[in-house]
């Protein structure tokens, strides 16, 4: 009944079964930012049926944001491209770089969070970022797993190189027959 999708307790009770109760939920509930803070600390997954309008509510997609990176996925191209909302999402999950703006894949300060969380989040980086020599040292240093996504020039960068597997010397396996045989590298 229509009273019973309006009633908070009820809702509520459900989400903590489903998530997917809040699609059932009356208009205002869905529509209702304190509501949503409720149900998203129930179950995340609730988000996916709050009301258009709600959704588009920069404070509200903060908020769950902090508290599920991947739901950067979802969010408006707006959202993509607006700074604090993506640096809270890769800082809860790193790989969400992949959906931020262009823009914003350029900026040091995200990526950098990103790769805090997760190295494999330098594959989603702008090239320019991957390509820099001062970046991949920075990067090296929060998450060497992150050089297995340095461009392929950076890559053949013999100092850049040998200043990596100085910091971890199973990376020489990856290395070119060139470098192999360098005995500086090796």
């Amino acid at each position: 009944s229509n009273e019973l999708k309006n009633d908070r307790e009820i809702v509520l009770a459900a989400l903590n079964h489903h998530g997917k109760a809040l699609e059932y939920a009356s208009y205002e509930l869905k529509n209702s930012l304190e509501f949503l803070l409720i149900a998203a600390k129930k179950n995340l997954y609730s988000m996916n049926f709050v009301s258009r309008e709600l959704n588009n509510h920069r404070d509200a997609f903060l908020i769950v944001v902090k508290q599920d990176g991947t739901l950067l996925e979802r969010a408006s191209e707006d959202f993509k491209n607006d700074h604090e909302i993506v640096l809270a999402a890769v800082r809860k999950h790193g790989l969400s770089l992949k959906y931020a703006s262009n823009e914003l894949k350029n900026d040091r300060e995200i990526v950098l969070a990103a790769l805090n969380h997760h190295g494999k989040a330098l594959e989603y980086a702008s090239y320019e970022l991957k390509n820099s020599l001062e970046f991949l040292l920075i990067a090296a240093k929060k998450n060497l797993y992150s050089m297995n996504f340095v461009s392929r020039e950076l890559n053949n960068h013999r100092d850049a190189f040998l200043i990596v597997v100085k910091q971890d010397g199973t990376l020489l396996e990856r290395a070119s027959e060139d470098f192999k045989n360098d005995h500086e590298i090796v």
